[in-house]
């Protein structure tokens, strides 16, 4: 966020010992820490709004195609089980349609804007050439 290297290190100790800090009003200037991993912190950043009070986008094929393998890979689900999942989740549900995650997880999603509805019609510019999501 154009700051100085070492600027805010206390600002890490205090997300360390409370589990969130707030550098700033930005993007990415909320910093977490959600626990540790054999002794050391984990910590993430984030936005320090509410996602409730961001308008929800939907997700480019690539993205959903990476949460799917992830889903696949974390939890052994199939093809079926990630395709519900990820149908209801916000971002997703009312942009994609049930085809198009289905083609998705297939690896059949190659046509441009197959099945988006992200502005209100057919075709939203999207393409993809993603490798099948196993199960």
């Amino acid at each position: 966020m154009y700051r100085e290297p070492g600027a805010d290190a206390g600002l890490i100790a205090e997300a360390v010992a409370t589990g969130r800090a707030t550098l700033g009003p930005g993007r990415y200037e909320t910093l977490l820490c959600p626990g540790r991993l054999d002794g050391l912190p984990l910590l993430t950043f984030t936005a320090p709004w509410a996602a409730s009070e961001v308008p929800w986008q939907a997700p480019a094929p690539a993205y959903l195609n990476m949460i799917a393998r992830g889903l696949r890979e974390s939890h052994g689900w199939d093809a079926d089980r990630i395709a519900q999942y990820l149908l209801a989740r916000p971002g997703v549900a009312g942009a994609w349609d049930a085809a198009a995650v289905a083609a998705l997880l297939a690896g059949t999603h190659r046509r441009e804007g197959a099945g988006l509805t992200t502005d209100g019609r057919e075709g939203a510019g999207l393409t993809t050439d993603l490798p099948e999501v196993p199960g």
